[in-house]
């Protein structure tokens, strides 16, 4: 699926070069004033995975599963970084699938029409959770050209699975 943004060449981790990434997306997205249904203004972006959002509402990535340990872990610090980046303060929507555990709900999360699991999994920041949905084949197809092109984690240790470690 081809997308606009080039990821073809290796990034490695930097503050500077997560901020730049961070801005180039976020210089796309629009904040409107009255969060509609199924939407609201990110709060916090915890390390270990799930969003609060100001009204309460909790929700984590669905169909993705991130690096957890939370700040103990380098790999759950820089996607969490990646995430506050892009959500932190911002109004969202989600859709919300039928998981829940607890009182968290599973959701895709979108700021404008970007599709921030997507945009996880396509940044090498996340695995794609392998099932029969539609999405979940275009999560894997992203992996799988993330994990080629050793972006993200995977260009973090390109002999180690950064992802071996416990996942949320």
């Amino acid at each position: 699926i081809p997308h606009k943004t080039d990821i073809s060449k290796p990034q490695l981790f930097s503050e500077n070069s997560i901020e730049a990434t961070i801005a180039k997306i976020a210089d796309k997205i629009v904040e409107t004033e009255k969060p509609p249904p199924g939407s609201g203004k990110v709060a916090v972006c915890h390390v270990w995975g799930p969003i609060e959002l100001y009204d309460g509402t909790v929700i984590k990535y669905a169909g993705i599963l991130l690096p957890v340990g939370g700040t103990d872990n380098k790999f759950s610090r820089i996607v969490a970084g990646f995430s506050k980046g892009l959500l932190e303060g911002r109004l969202i929507r989600y859709e919300l699938t039928r998981k829940k555990i607890g009182n968290v709900g599973e959701a895709y999360i979108y700021v404008n029409d970007l599709c921030i699991n997507e945009e996880l999994v396509r940044r090498g920041y996340a695995l794609a959770i392998r099932d029969k949905s539609e999405m979940s084949a275009k999560l894997v197809g992203f992996e799988e050209m993330a994990k080629e092109k050793k972006i993200g984690l995977w260009a973090y240790h390109p002999d180690k699975n950064p992802f071996a470690e416990p996942l949320y």
